[in-house]
């Protein structure tokens, strides 16, 4: 026995404690893991809407805005991954979905999907990497490069998406910054 129906919620918060968070769940409700997925630094859940449709077609599949974020709110909690994790658990347990989760992670969300599996192992059967950052790669990465290397790295890799970004990196007074870590949404 299956036990599939159909469950598509969209657009669709909950307060998970003085905060909205804003979520889509897709597919079919059956005793398969639910697909969750945490998206890279910046995006927004609609980031997942091409691969969506055929993703739900085969599996439950729960996207969201994190704290901040599209259609999310924010208050004055942090936005590291700690928080992300906590505020994400809260967030499905609101939206009654159940475990065990399959953690879909986009760069940033590599890095909140590998916290919560270790955070909470018993809940999740499978972790999925697209792409992922890893939480020293700031530290270990950064000294292998001239800080030169760094700012047309940066600036190759995010042209195109922030066109103010590239004046930025261009100014002389910024090529001795290096990269560091710090809170991201």
């Amino acid at each position: 026995m299956s036990g599939k129906s159909e469950e598509n919620e969209m657009g669709r918060k909950i307060d998970i404690g003085g905060m909205e968070l804003y979520y889509e769940l897709l597919g079919e409700n059956s005793d398969e893991p639910t697909l969750v997925f945490d998206s890279g630094y910046g995006w927004e859940l609609k980031n997942w809407n091409p691969i969506s449709e055929q993703v739900s077609k085969f599996a439950r599949m729960f996207v969201y805005d994190r704290a901040g974020l599209g259609e999310s709110e924010t208050d004055g909690r942090s936005h590291d991954s700690q928080q992300a994790v906590e505020n994400l658990r809260v967030l499905l347990g609101k939206a009654n979905v159940k475990p065990p989760y399959v953690l879909v992670g986009h760069s940033f969300g590599g890095l909140n999907v590998r916290l919560f599996a270790s955070t909470y192992p018993d809940e999740v059967s499978g972790v999925i990497l697209l792409d992922s950052c890893h939480e020293d790669q700031n530290e270990k990465m950064a000294p292998l490069f001239k800080k030169s290397e760094i700012c047309i790295s940066v600036n190759s890799m995010l042209k195109g998406h922030w066109k103010n970004l590239n004046r930025t990196l261009n100014k002389p007074e910024l090529a001795d910054h290096s990269v560091t870590s710090h809170s991201l949404s």
